[in-house]
């Protein structure tokens, strides 16, 4: 099993900080195995999933919540432009639309297989205040 981080989020962190140091930490993203990432961010860099990248295999996301800094409509859009993407989350009413995706309603306790992966959805104590209706989840 290979896991990158390939962002670590930092919810203080704003748009007008710009990057610091050369860094940009305003997402949330890590990939398993090079194919399921988990969160997907607009800030997140696309070059992860180009040739070469370690995403570039990436069929399956799983959305933690919908914040920005987890969550990017135009991002899940152009990995969608990749290839075939199964996404996996509480939100699902809320996606955008595309040939290339196909999505699943996470729902607690309840699991889920993704190719040769697992997935129990357990839920997390963090508010997605515009969205009362949303369960964000680990």
């Amino acid at each position: 099993m290979k896991l990158y981080y390939i962002g670590t989020g930092a919810a203080d962190w704003t748009e007008l900080a710009g990057p610091r140091d050369g860094i940009m930490r305003r997402f949330s993203a890590a990939i398993l195995d090079e194919q399921l990432l988990i969160d997907l961010a607009p800030a997140t860099p696309m070059s992860y999933f180009e040739k070469g990248g370690v995403g570039e295999e990436v069929t399956y996301v799983l959305y933690t919540h919908s914040h920005n800094d987890h969550y990017g409509s135009g991002a899940l859009l152009n990995l969608c432009e990749k290839g075939k993407v199964t996404v996996l989350c509480h939100f699902t009413a809320r996606l955008p639309e595309h040939p290339n995706l196909t999505s699943i309603q996470a729902k607690v306790g309840e699991e889920v297989h993704l190719g040769k992966y697992s997935v129990t959805p357990v839920r997390a104590n963090h508010r997605v205040a515009s969205h009362p209706e949303e369960q964000a989840m680990h």
